[in-house]
């Protein structure tokens, strides 16, 4: 372009335009360097990944190439330089578009950033080149291009790495633990969208296996289930966003779980047909470990307590609230249910509180256990003499319904807490299981 501007401004100029075929001379070398690394046959045929390795291994060829002609042949060092930033932006191009087909999004950005300091580090190894070709001497340039050198293999290394594999977060879903301090629904949310995403890189890393399966059925069965996972993680992705924009609602939370626990059965099929005979141990050992469901005794214990905790307290507000019209007889009979109810309440509460690992939580259901029983058998008892005619000018049948009342929505809020605290980390785990097994996969092959 200098030497175009340069014509431009002296037409009749004998050395201008010599300039200017120089300049073209070296433009045409520097785009038949790439045309030579990118657009034969076989490289045109090779997938994105192998591209972006012929790239790669050119670029670090011509990278050792500036190095080299900058003290033994200086007068090469201006094309050598030009040729490697042609291939290094041919490299960039072949690392975007690998980055685009990966479906974890910290892996395409690792892959992203890796490349941008390759790119950055022949910059300025074109940079230096001259400098140093033109004054061997001068200590600064050589510096600067050992260093942008040593930059641009370590860069072109981690750029290899990032693209074989994710960056391994397994690290960090073990130290995640649930925090006090942020919203439960919140933290679901959050976790259960890390597993969708996980989910849809190992369908990714499992379509890589079909091309080793010579059976046509057992191809087209490994395929279904991936495809299965695929739709099933968009599922839990939807239900998660959908639950973020209304956190409390008891449906969505239900959506969620079921979404989750479709999505683990579908993992769990495409884990059977890449694992048959358990042949990788540590494929096999993720399996066991996944919690493919929540226990379903506590879960189901616990939603049966919350729907008969949930009936009683309405029942109360029926029999008890100030708008009701029942006569002393209906409240007695209705006073003898509510304390069968909170006695069966009390027991179920027992049950759940037989499940829980937390110490703290397991003492606190016990006595609230203890407490709903006794106001339910204080509620009866005081109904009846009420209902007989004795005074009850201190309101005792009021602050015993009241005392339950409380006691049933404090434990109510424990238990959907606590169940929220275990979904968390059920999802962690499973998310870590997950990322342990396209880990074996790929440092397997």
């Amino acid at each position: 372009m200098r030497a175009a501007k340069e014509l431009r401004a002296n037409p009749n100029s004998p050395a201008a335009q010599a300039a200017l075929d120089s300049a073209h001379k070296r433009m045409e070398a520097a785009i038949k360097t790439v045309i030579d690394v990118t657009s034969n046959n076989d490289f045109q045929e090779l997938p994105t990944e192998g591209k972006f390795n012929t790239a790669a291994n050119a670029l670090e060829s011509a990278a050792l190439t500036v190095v080299r002609n900058a003290t033994e042949n200086p007068q090469e060092v201006a094309q050598n330089s030009r040729d490697l930033m042609a291939i290094a932006l041919a490299y960039a191009d072949n690392s975007e578009q690998l980055a685009r087909e990966k479906t974890n999004s910290a892996q395409q950005k690792a892959i992203l950033v890796s490349v941008k300091e390759v790119v950055d580090s022949a910059t300025r190894m074109a940079t230096a080149a001259p400098k140093v070709a033109a004054n061997p001497n001068d200590a600064a340039a050589r510096r600067e291009l050992e260093e942008a050198h040593n930059a641009l293999v370590k860069g072109v290394e981690s750029s290899r790495t990032n693209a074989q594999s994710a960056p391994d977060e397994s690290t960090d879903f073990s130290k995640l633990e649930f925090d006090l301090g942020k919203s439960p629904e919140a933290q679901v949310v959050a976790a259960s969208k890390a597993e969708a995403s996980a989910a849809l890189e190992l369908a990714a890393e499992a379509e890589r296996l079909l091309a080793g399966i010579t059976d046509p059925n057992k191809r087209k069965q490994l395929a279904d289930a991936i495809q299965q996972v695929k739709i099933t993680a968009q599922r839990v992705n939807a239900a998660a966003d959908q639950l973020a924009s209304n956190p409390h609602s008891v449906e969505l939370q239900k959506a969620l779980s079921e979404a989750q626990g479709d999505l683990n059965k579908k993992i769990q099929g495409v884990l059977e047909l890449t694992n048959a005979h358990n042949r990788d141990e540590e494929v096999a050992e993720a399996m066991s470990q996944m919690k493919l469901e929540e226990s379903q005794r506590s879960a189901n214990n616990q939603a049966r307590f919350l729907d008969e905790a949930n009936d009683l307290l309405a029942e109360i507000s029926k029999t008890f609230g100030s708008d009701s019209k029942l006569s002393a007889q209906e409240t007695i009979a209705n006073a003898k249910k509510l304390s069968e109810s909170a006695n069966k309440l009390a027991a179920q509460l027992r049950e759940i509180a037989a499940t829980v690992s937390d110490p703290v939580l397991k003492e606190k259901l016990l006595q609230s256990a203890k407490i709903i029983k006794d106001s339910g058998t204080q509620v009866k008892i005081l109904s009846a003499v009420r209902a007989a005619g004795s005074d009850d000018r201190s309101n005792t049948v009021g602050n015993a319904v009241k005392n339950m009342q409380t006691n049933i929505n404090e434990v109510i809020r424990q238990i959907q807490a606590d169940s929220l605290k275990q979904k968390f980390r059920n999802i962690v785990q499973n998310t870590m299981m997950i990322n342990k097994v396209v880990k074996a996969w790929r440092t397997g092959k």
